[in-house]
């Protein structure tokens, strides 16, 4: 007597399938926390030239470089600045945050001072500088072009603005500066925006050069 095949239903396939593909999402699961990468050969070398060609450094190009940067010099925080009249060199605080130029005078002489300080623009005077390395006087020469008012923690009060020729390394530039007293500032300059713009960029980790 032949025996017939036991009846198979047509379901029941299915749930081997669910187990396997269950076991296999455990499996990558499990890889996953283990740090390891089931990602295809493909995906794999991608991910390896990406983290390859990271880590190079590229130069900067003038092709690369923003148009801004183009020409510019370097700058610290403290420079050495010479008056150009003169030819005093003086250490100078670089402050971004001023608009212009202070320089510490000793004196000032103006032929026929009026009181009022800014009735006396326009006209000629002379004020003392001293040479911090020789400690000797000089005296420099020129028009006043206006007056300012600096505020401290004390009072405020008016100072002269004169046009000077102030050099630093070969770099030659005719700028305003306030006539101040700076002796109590640990720099007797303080070199403000009127000279940095269009030509310097301040690296505030860059030492004064000897």
């Amino acid at each position: 007597m032949q025996r017939s095949a036991p009846h198979q239903s047509p379901h029941r396939a299915f749930p081997l399938m669910s187990v396997h593909l269950f076991s296999r999402l455990l499996a990558q699961g499990l890889y996953c926390l283990l740090g390891l990468s089931l990602m295809s050969p493909a995906l794999q070398a991608a991910e390896e030239y990406q983290a390859k060609t990271a880590s190079y450094e590229v130069s900067p190009t003038a092709s690369s470089s923003p148009a801004w940067l183009a020409g510019k010099r370097l700058i610290g925080p403290v420079a050495e600045i010479q008056e150009a009249t003169s030819g005093v060199s003086f250490l100078a605080r670089v402050d971004t945050g001023a608009k212009s130029c202070s320089l510490h005078v000793e004196e000032t002489l103006i032929d026929n001072p009026a009181e009022d300080m800014r009735e006396n623009i326009g006209k000629m005077m002379r004020f003392r500088v001293i040479d911090p390395e020789t400690e000797k006087n000089h005296w420099i020469e020129a028009k006043i072009t206006g007056t300012v008012i600096i505020k401290n923690a004390e009072e405020k009060e008016r100072r002269y603005k004169v046009w000077l020729s102030l050099l630093h390394g070969d770099l030659e530039k005719r700028v305003c500066v306030t006539l101040n007293d700076r002796s109590k500032m640990d720099y007797p300059m303080l070199l403000g925006r009127n000279f940095l713009k269009g030509d310097y960029l301040v690296d505030v980790s860059a030492e004064l050069a000897q």
